[in-house]
């Protein structure tokens, strides 16, 4: 569940004062990581760093340079500087997070966004992240919370609906997900997610043949994923279809489904 993860090298935008770092070296420091040059953007802020131990604006951008060169541990030290210098600034919890949940520390990044919740409660990026690291905890419920708030501040965020059919799914909420996967593809048709999940909560209510069109859609717009090629099959062998499901399951097979291959060799004799 990475697409919620919003801070991507270069394009973090810290609305800040340069605080003590003057506006020259700021400025020097930006063009480096303009330029991807993200060691040398390093050296400028640890310069202003060390000329200037409390500059907040300096650890903020020299966590994101680290961050950008996957040096994780080095990023979350500096980000926990600058709260340790700005503890008001909600940004600076919410990028920590987005690092903690590289890392896969789900607890520690559900931790984080509810600090900058507490202190931004009207983001609405905030709750849908920290719903996604929910899911990540199986923590459904929760994540569901926080999907219904990340809808109520931007309700056409599709994503949102995506992450929370997901949640619903994972609780059986058949019908449920399949109004938040619906949803989703009314805000983005070429997304096939949204298009496998909706098969299998139909496959789970017995709809095999509801199931099918989803699945031969979601191979349509991904053709390489064995997996949606096994899902149809399993659904054409449910509906009576022996020779279509054991071509997709011979087709997942080709693909790599290792699955796929042991349904061949067990039900296509």
């Amino acid at each position: 569940m990475k697409r919620l993860i919003l801070i991507l090298c270069g394009c973090i935008t810290i609305h800040a004062a340069y605080s003590q770092t003057n506006e020259e070296t700021a400025r020097e420091g930006m063009a480096k990581m303009a330029h991807k040059d993200y060691a040398g953007a390093i050296a400028v802020y640890t310069k202003a760093i060390e000329m200037s131990p409390k500059d907040v604006y300096a650890y903020g951008k020299r966590a994101e340079a680290k961050n950008c060169l996957q040096d994780y541990n080095g990023a979350i030290a500096d980000y926990s500087k600058a709260i340790e210098l700005l503890p008001t600034r909600a940004v600076y919890y919410y990028n920590r997070a987005t690092i903690k949940n590289e890392m896969k520390d789900y607890t520690g990044a559900i931790a984080d966004a509810s600090k900058a919740i507490s202190l931004s409660p009207d983001k609405e990026e905030y709750y849908s992240f920290r719903g996604d690291n929910e899911n990540s905890a199986k923590d459904y419920k929760s994540a569901i919370t926080d999907f219904d708030k990340a809808i109520t501040l931007k309700p056409g965020d599709k994503d949102i609906y995506y992450l929370r059919g997901v949640a619903k799914y994972s609780l059986k909420d058949y019908t449920g997900a399949i109004a938040d996967f619906t949803q989703d593809m009314s805000l983005n048709s070429k997304d096939p997610r949204s298009y496998s999940f909706r098969g299998n909560a139909k496959f789970a209510q017995q709809d095999y043949a509801g199931a099918i069109p989803d699945f031969s859609k979601a191979i349509e717009l991904n053709p390489q994923s064995g997996d949606d090629y096994l899902f149809r099959g399993e659904s054409k062998l449910r509906s009576g279809d022996k020779n279509g499901a054991c071509a997709d399951f011979q087709k997942s097979g080709n693909l790599g489904n290792a699955k796929g291959r042991e349904y061949v060799e067990v039900q296509c004799k």
